[in-house]
């Protein structure tokens, strides 16, 4: 766990800034907006991620005071197949890597571990139920799980830890689309960028009235309250604590995080006369987790399954579209009439009767469906449609985490033999597992 030890400096008003804060805050802004054009391919894919699997977890456009959050947008899913897919991949990694019913955390002290009856092994055990305290009273499991479900569909996931009084520790999950990564030298996911909205009254609660921008000082002061309720772009920087002492920043910390006022409530695209930082300050650890499902050379963001299972998505929800228009088409089908039916009262209603004068005479029909006794074959796309979904649950490798349904089972079958079934369901997921441990485990 995070030991976060940090150094503060709060400018009294961040309308005025040092020079060492203006030197970084400069250099912080130009690596953003180089960290936001870096993104952009990977920011367009996710959009269609997000679009056919998980709407609600991505942000396209960081913009202050929007109205329509609660309005749907899952207008491209007609079958949920891949989200539930997506779903179950997430709980089964969740319990497979940080179970809250299971002991996952192994404290270790060279060859002593706290399995042993030394003074040294009975102080791991004692850490290690702490730890287990701590996780399970404050929100590191439901973040953790959060965490999960965003990696399994954009191949990249972020968990912010940071110190509480209450909890002891408290645990943000940023989405995509606010946030920005890049990897130092070694490959490591260390430089975390993000922008995200914050209340007026949120501001002021979390950075204080008096290290507040005038903007923000004056909406808050105002009597009626109505300002409390106005929001502002914040941008957010954790990266490593290069060049100490030109950003006024001890060098005994490994790491440096900086907020700022990035726009303002009423005109956010412009900015704000705010020249300081809201917090400034430095760890000794990381505070951002961030993790990757699967890597391409040097990118610093990753590849999930949920790339993998678009195509399939895509070919679903097109399908299941063209199946309930056959369906449709079959049960209320297009028609076509003698013309001294125009302009004339006609019933379409199930029984209902349309009389045509000298229709009988003629022979012919006065009204028939379009198609005529063209019907459907929706039994071949029903079918077909059970395949894709096939293909998507075993990309979100669904058949290893259905060991017990997908098994057939005797009355006899032993534990050994229940373990050996599990584990070997397990193997294809072993180099995700691996990654997790490095990027995500060992440094919590």
């Amino acid at each position: 766990m995070n030991a976060l030890v940090d150094w503060r400096t709060f400018s009294r008003n961040t309308d005025f800034a040092s020079e060492q804060d203006q030197r970084l805050r400069s250099f912080q802004q130009g690596r953003l907006l180089g960290l936001r054009n870096n993104r952009y391919s990977w920011w367009t894919h996710c959009r269609e991620l997000a679009d056919y699997i998980l709407p609600r977890r991505y942000k396209w456009l960081i913009t202050p005071n929007q109205m329509n959050r609660g309005s749907p947008i899952n207008q491209h899913i007609l079958d949920s197949t891949g989200t539930l897919a997506a779903r179950n991949l997430a709980a089964g990694m969740f319990s497979g890597t940080c179970s809250p019913t299971r002991k996952w955390v192994g404290l270790h002290a060279g060859h002593l571990d706290s399995t042993q009856t030394s003074p040294v092994s009975l102080w791991l055990a004692e850490c290690e139920r702490l730890m287990y305290l701590i996780f399970a009273e404050s929100n590191f499991y439901t973040a953790m799980a959060i965490f999960m479900f965003d990696l399994v569909v954009f191949g990249t996931a972020v968990l912010l830890i940071y110190e509480d009084f209450d909890n002891v520790i408290n645990c943000i999950n940023p989405c995509f689309g606010e946030y920005y990564v890049d990897i130092d030298g070694k490959y490591r996911p260390v430089i975390f960028y993000r922008e995200f909205t914050y209340t007026i009254s949120q501001t002021v609660d979390e950075f204080g009235w008096e290290n507040c921008s005038s903007m923000i000082q004056q909406f808050y002061d105002r009597r009626d309250g109505a300002g409390l309720t106005r929001e502002v772009i914040i941008a957010h920087a954790i990266e490593p604590n290069t060049d100490p002492e030109k950003y006024g920043i001890p060098k005994h910390f490994k790491y440096r995080e900086t907020y700022w006022e990035w726009g303002g409530a009423t005109n956010p695209q412009s900015g704000t006369s705010s020249r300081g930082f809201l917090r400034k300050r430095g760890f000794n650890e990381r505070a951002a987790i961030i993790g990757r499902w699967d890597l391409v050379g040097n990118d610093p963001y990753g590849r999930s399954v949920g790339m993998d299972a678009l195509p399939d998505i895509k070919q679903l929800q097109q399908e299941t579209r063209r199946k309930a228009q056959g369906i449709d088409k079959g049960i209320n089908p297009p028609l076509v009439a003698d013309v001294q039916l125009k302009n004339q009262p006609a019933s379409l209603l199930p029984g209902g009767i349309t009389f045509l004068q000298g229709m009988m005479s003629t022979g012919n029909d006065g009204m028939k469906p379009a198609y005529g006794n063209w019907k459907p074959d929706i039994a071949s796309i029903t079918a077909d449609l059970e395949e894709v979904r096939k293909r998507i649950r075993d990309t979100f490798f669904n058949n290893l985490f259905n060991v017990a349904s997908q098994f057939e089972t005797r009355s006899n079958i032993t534990a050994v033999e229940w373990d050996m079934r599990k584990a070997e369901s397990l193997i294809m997921l072993g180099p995700v597992f691996q990654r997790l441990y490095n990027e995500v485990l060992a440094p919590l």
